[in-house]
């Protein structure tokens, strides 16, 4: 996984999604064609991706609001997870939020970084159970 820290695109597993994806453009791109809907309620709609990299699985999904990407939130399980709730434990978790905080280093950037087309921030939800790379868009 890879940010572009001077446009905000990301690269994931050799496919790049353009902080400039629409929603039409998403929904017709290679990337997208093992996509699951998440949500769409009005002008708000969410898929989710995956992405497998060596023995790193990636799930991206992407928000849209009124057809522009709002937002990309980046979580890592293992690639062969069929594990389910009975095998979480936050300790495992705090491990993946360490692991997508190094990646974030590793770019030069800091978690939780402002950048002229947005920000980057790595976080660990206590109430989804998952830690996850977030980039927001600014959009005027």
């Amino acid at each position: 996984m890879k940010i572009d820290t001077t446009s905000g695109d990301l690269a994931i597993c050799g496919a790049v999604i353009p902080a400039s994806l629409t929603l039409s453009e998403a929904l017709v791109s290679a990337m997208f064609q093992r996509r699951t809907k998440v949500l769409e309620n009005g002008p708000f709609v969410s898929y989710k991706v995956e992405s497998i990299c060596g023995n790193c699985k990636y799930i991206s999904t992407l928000y849209f609001l009124s057809g522009a990407l709002e937002s990309i939130s980046v979580n890592v399980a293992d690639p062969d997870s069929a594990k389910g709730w009975e095998n979480w434990s936050q300790a495992e978790e705090q491990k993946k939020l360490q692991f997508l905080v190094d990646q974030l280093i590793r770019q030069g950037i800091i978690n939780g970084q402002h950048f002229p087309w947005g920000n980057v921030n790595a976080s660990y939800d206590q109430r989804a159970g998952e830690s996850s790379i977030t980039i927001r868009y600014l959009r005027p």
